[in-house]
């Protein structure tokens, strides 16, 4: 823990507490209004370590919240206290009870204790509904029901259990997004949990917010047993954890006594100060009664084999045992999982968090894969820090999986923009009368989806009836006598009756059955839906790629009037697609334009409540933004969008279409603050987008390398050097060093270091190659020998200045050893 840790602590706690104020919050439906009285100032907790009065002010005063609503109400409190856990023991929290029960706790301490300087870290709150005196269907039910009213509050969700109560900024203490907005989330929590922890009192309160009999009877909980519910006041039990063990003790196995005993336990002494022993204890120290593990066995071509999963029942910290209770099903024997996240087998004990990893290990199913929590993301964000800092990973890992949808039972299957965009006329047209049972007038062709999408992706000046007319006839039968065409073209199949019913008059082509099930409507269950699109920005990206833009087109007409070979036509650009896109997720399939020209209330019907998409840009400051986005620059504005308040419709310079921007689409992206073309990103669009830091994590190089190289002490070291010596937008990463988890080998560092690393730190001190030794050690970068560059002899009036100058170079890597990493961040002797 950081020395500071309690001090940084302190200054936000006293800020949030600083900023109570009166407030109205809708709380499961009811409304409350709270008002706010501060108590007076308490002496100095005789527990709370690292904070003094003379450098950390008075203790800040307790804040008492007078809530009332409709036939009830209570008071809370928030107070700033040392935690009374004896792993936190010590840390300072922000706790709200009402009474005697703790409803929500923040240890901002424990959540900074690691945080490097510039850090902007989040202080979770848990979301639990379960007592450890509830039965297994009660505590399910609470869990549940807990969870989907504060999801459904607009609290903002880091987990599906755990909420973002606010952020503290290191080392400053700086409460963000502000410090009035984190009290409100605290105290609006804390009302939301209020019947589930203090059941017992909740007849003094007058009437409850929330029902917890009707809510366990809903959940299929026997009426008798949910109003028999035990409501002793007791402590939510913990998040479930995941771990897994191996057996090995020196060359001996434990494996036969683990099984036999069924228990697990550390094999090093807590004494012990070698690294590999240091981080398992650190580890240990966090398992709790209830968590699963898991015996595992390592070797081979990367095989593992679980011998045994089991439930922690009891633990003694003192000797590092857990006693197992048993859990049955199959036992998992294969390839390890591999990847970022996935863990490093080799380590003794492992932590298992990603959850296509504990189905795999548990068996456990992730309620997260099945239905993603509520996106609660700003419009348009930009996700920024220096190389390596997992930007990208942070996208594709954990914010496209937001835009990715399961289809349920009762959804029916939406239409596919892209896949329609890139089939010909007849083909939609020939799917199209198929799905009306092969036999329908032309208005209802003309008006089906799928028309609709193929018209609104070509986004051609010509109707959408025009077109699908002059399909039907280009392609009607010669025997056809209601149809008089003379250029027919491709598979003759369609024809007319003399009432206008168009009909199948000869066999579908074989080639079209694929195209036809492909755009049948389907109701299937699982299937994943994906709201997003991706692209990378460059210089030579241009409003044309992304906006629309007249493009040559090479083929043969398929409509009337349009010639056979080149043409020019106008295309819609990833954008205007992922805006199509996003009215089509809303339930709409027209063209842009035409949503533009319904009434707003039209408009916002289709966009309240409607699922999000997404435009992910990578490399956002590597275009030339203002050229790129052209008009759109307004249009981003949350209160510009269509749907919105204040929106926003403008004529489009090429195909003089309407246009706007919903308010179910989303733009992120990333920005490399190290790269060079970060000055061109336009002031406008900064303005317009929520900026979030990604820094470096070193505490993520939970691991140890070859030869006792701690990496994670290794890029704090480096980064300080760089920050004094450049600036700290030149960091590096921690992504460059995570697969080293795998590979915890010197000649893998040796590889990032000669491939990536030295690279990048060259680039950065073009041209003084003396700093990258300033930021390495002298064992990196060596002095070249001054007579191997003598000067040739000139009469040049600096030759003697110039003749003095010194020269480096890169010491090779081969010849750097385990001492060499180490001496980056400690004093090692030679003899080490």
């Amino acid at each position: 823990m950081r020395p500071d840790a309690n001090s940084i602590a302190l200054r936000a706690v006293r800020s949030v507490l600083g900023a109570a104020h009166p407030l109205e919050l809708d709380v499961a439906g009811q409304r409350v209004t709270c008002s706010a009285s501060r108590g007076a100032a308490p002496a100095w907790p005789a527990k709370a370590t690292g904070v003094q009065t003379d450098a950390d002010g008075p203790w800040p005063s307790p804040v008492q919240v007078s809530c009332k609503w409709s036939e009830g109400e209570c008071t809370l409190e928030l107070t700033c206290e040392p935690s009374e856990q004896p792993l936190y023991s010590g840390q300072l929290a922000l706790v709200t009870r009402v009474g005697a029960q703790q409803l929500v706790y923040c240890n901002v301490a424990n959540d900074v204790s690691e945080a490097t300087d510039g850090t902007v870290l989040a202080v979770d709150a848990s979301v639990s509904g379960s007592k450890r005196t509830d039965t297994e269907p009660i505590r399910a039910a609470l869990n549940m029901s807990l969870k989907k009213l504060v999801q459904a509050s607009g609290l903002p969700m880091l987990t599906d259990s755990r909420v973002e109560a606010f952020k503290v900024e290191v080392p400053t203490g700086t409460v963000s997004p502000s410090a009035e907005q984190a009290f409100r989330r605290i105290v609006h929590l804390a009302l939301l949990k209020l019947d589930y922890f203090d059941r017992g009192n909740a007849d003094e309160r007058g009437k409850p917010l929330v029902n917890i009999a009707e809510v366990l009877t809903g959940a299929g909980v026997p009426v008798s047993r949910a109003h028999a519910l035990d409501d002793s006041a007791d402590e939510p039990a913990p998040e479930k954890k995941y771990w897994a063990g191996g057996f090995l003790w020196g060359t001996g196995s434990m494996l036969k006594s683990f099984l036999d005993q069924r228990f697990w336990q550390v094999g090093w002494p807590r004494s012990s100060k070698e690294a590999p022993a240091r981080q398992t204890w650190e580890r240990f120290d966090r398992i709790r009664a209830g968590d699963w593990l898991a015996i595992k066995g390592y070797g081979g071509t990367h095989d593992l084999v679980i011998h045994f999963v089991g439930e922690v029942k009891s633990i003694d910290r003192e000797t590092g045992r857990v006693e197992l209770g048993a859990l049955q099903g199959p036992l998992y024997k294969g390839e390890a999982p591999r990847g970022a996240g996935a863990g490093n087998w080799f380590d003794t004990l492992v932590p298992v968090a990603r959850p296509d990893v504990i189905e795999l290990i548990f068996g456990q199913k992730s309620e997260e894969l099945e239905k993603p929590p509520p996106i609660d993301l700003p419009l348009n964000l930009i996700l920024y820090g220096p190389p390596g800092t997992g930007k990208t990973y942070r996208l594709r890992q954990e914010l496209m999986p937001k835009f990715e949808r399961r289809l349920v039972e009762s959804s029916p299957a939406p239409v596919a923009g892209e896949s329609v965009a890139e089939l010909t006329w007849f083909e939609v047209v020939t799917a199209v009368l198929h799905q009306l049972g092969g036999r329908a007038r032309t208005p209802a062709i003309y008006d089906h989806p799928l028309v609709k999408t193929k018209h609104a992706a070509q986004g051609i000046p010509t109707l959408a009836r025009q077109i699908v007319w002059g399909c039907l006839q280009q392609h009607t039968v010669d025997t056809s006598e209601t149809v008089h065409y003379r250029n027919k073209a491709g598979e003759l199949i369609f024809d007319k009756t003399a009432d206008g019913t168009w009909h199948f008059a000869a066999r579908i082509p074989d080639e079209m059955q694929e195209v036809i099930q492909k755009l049948a409507p389907s109701q299937t269950v699982g299937e994943v839906v994906t709201d997003h699109e991706f692209l990378t920005f460059h210089q030579a990206y241009a409003y044309e790629d992304f906006i629309e833009g007249i493009r040559p087109q090479l083929g043969a007409g398929e409509i009337e009037g349009l010639e056979d070979g080149l043409r020019y036509v106008l295309e819609h650009g990833v954008f205007k697609r992922a805006v199509l896109n996003a009215l089509r997720t809303a339930g709409f399939a027209g063209t842009i334009d035409e949503f533009c020209k319904l009434p707003p209330a039209e408009r916002r019907k289709h966009l309240d409540g409607a699922p999000r998409y997404a435009v992910f840009i990578d490399e956002i400051n590597r275009g030339n933004v203002a050229r790129v986005f052209g008009e759109l620059i307004t249009l981003l504005e949350a209160d510009k969008r269509l749907g919105a308040e204040h929106e926003l419709i403008v004529k489009l310079p090429y195909s003089r279409t309407l246009f706007g921007v919903p308010s179910n689409l989303h733009v992120i992206g990333t920005m490399n603050t190290a790269d060079r073309s970060v000055e061109a990103l336009d002031t406008a669009l900064r303005r317009r987008f929520a900026f979030e830091e990604l820094p470096p994590r070193p505490d993520l190089l939970d691991f140890v390398i070859d030869g006792q190289i701690d990496p994670k002490e290794m890029l704090r070291a480096i980064n300080r050097r760089l920050e004094k010596l450049y600036d700290r937008d030149h960091a590096i990463g921690h992504a460059f060093f995570l697969p080293l988890a795998s590979e915890p080998t010197l000649d893998a560092l040796k590889r990032v270091f000669e491939r990536q690393v030295l690279p990048l730190l060259q680039e950065y001190f073009f041209g003084d190659w003396g700093k990258i030794g300033l930021v390495l050690g002298p064992e990196f970068v060596r002095k070249r020998d001054a007579g191997l560059a003598r000067l040739a002899e000139f009469a040049h009036d600096d030759r003697e200045a110039l003749e003095e100058r010194v020269t480096y170079e890169l010491t090779p890597v081969k010849d750097l050893t385990s001492l060499s990493f180490r001496r980056i961040y400690e004093h090692v002797a030679e003899d080490a």
